[in-house]
């Protein structure tokens, strides 16, 4: 079955659930519809076996509030993040993958669905922030990893995936990521809504209290890289701000809601990208308030890759 034959079939069965959907161009959709949650505006894309969906927020970011960008991945449902959108504003994203069900459009048709549920309950709680602004205590609660024992499964799916897992007790697995002058593993953990949480930690021996630079820059570059690298956000713990000596609370993330070998593969696999792009990179703007002026001098927001 081709990715355009699963997609046809896809958009079937969710019209079924009285959404409407346009075509807006090549491979390219809108998608309208309402439930209990709220409205639902979103944009559809077809990239490679994968559908990338948008969701505007109506919100933007400035100085005051970059930071608050990464307070606010951290609080966002299933696998969505924040991105830039066409004209420098923010919007919501979340990735899909078509073909990893062996054709069974049914199984496809309910990833998108769960997606589009999490980008209509992200965005209600964005659109609730103050205007100009994204709030990261708004409408959303934060989800966190409470080191609760991992199902026996996850590790059996996990050495599926083809990756070297290793046991940490029995509430954490590590990974290596394979990616060259970059030493920290991926750790998955289970988060209390019933997701796994695969994250790497960013900046752990940056010095306690980064400048206001230092965090512009760093969410600068995480916005970049959040339109460049499927699933991966980056995320900051709102009581962690200007205390980033802790371990952990500035991180890469990809948050699993299946955890089958597939998905927790396109995992492992996202965050090596996103660690070989921009991990050494993003702990120097947090050592070096300099190189993060540098940073912000030569990368304004109308050059970051935005939202289709």
């Amino acid at each position: 079955m081709s990715t355009h034959g699963t997609i046809g079939r896809v958009w079937a069965a969710l019209g079924d659930a009285a959404v409407a959907v346009v075509p807006a161009g090549p491979d390219t959709w809108t998608i309208r519809g309402s439930g209990p949650d709220g409205a639902l505006h979103t944009r559809a894309r077809l990239e490679h076996g994968w559908l990338a969906l948008t969701a505007a927020t109506g919100q933007h970011t400035d100085k005051a509030s970059a930071w608050n960008v990464l307070e606010r991945n951290a609080a966002l449902a299933g696998g969505v993040r924040l991105v830039l959108a066409a004209g420098g504003g923010l919007a919501l994203r979340a990735d899909v993958p078509l073909d990893d069900e062996g054709g069974d459009e049914g199984a496809a048709a309910r990833h998108v669905r769960d997606a589009l549920a999490a980008l209509v309950v992200a965005s209600h709680g964005t659109m609730n922030a103050p205007s100009g602004t994204i709030n990261a205590a708004s409408g959303v609660t934060l989800v966190s990893a409470m080191g609760s024992p991992l199902a026996p499964a996850v590790l059996a799916q996990s050495r599926a995936s083809g990756w070297p897992v290793e046991a940490r007790g029995d509430a954490a697995l590590t990974v290596d990521l394979g990616v060259p002058g970059w030493i920290e593993r991926a750790v998955v953990t289970a988060r209390g809504d019933g997701t796994l949480a695969v994250t790497v930690p960013l900046g752990e021996d940056a010095p306690r209290g980064a400048t206001e630079t230092s965090r512009r820059a760093v969410a600068r570059l995480a916005l970049r890289l959040a339109g460049l690298v499927r699933l991966v956000r980056t995320a900051a713990d709102p009581s962690d701000l200007g205390n980033l000596g802790d371990r952990g609370s500035l991180r890469f993330e990809v948050i699993v809601g299946a955890p089958t070998g597939t998905a927790l593969g396109h995992a492992f696999a996202a965050l090596a990208v996103a660690c070989a792009l921009g991990a050494a990179e993003m702990t120097a703007l947090l050592h070096d308030e300099a190189v993060a002026r540098l940073y912000l001098q030569h990368h304004h927001d109308a050059a970051m890759p935005q939202a289709a």
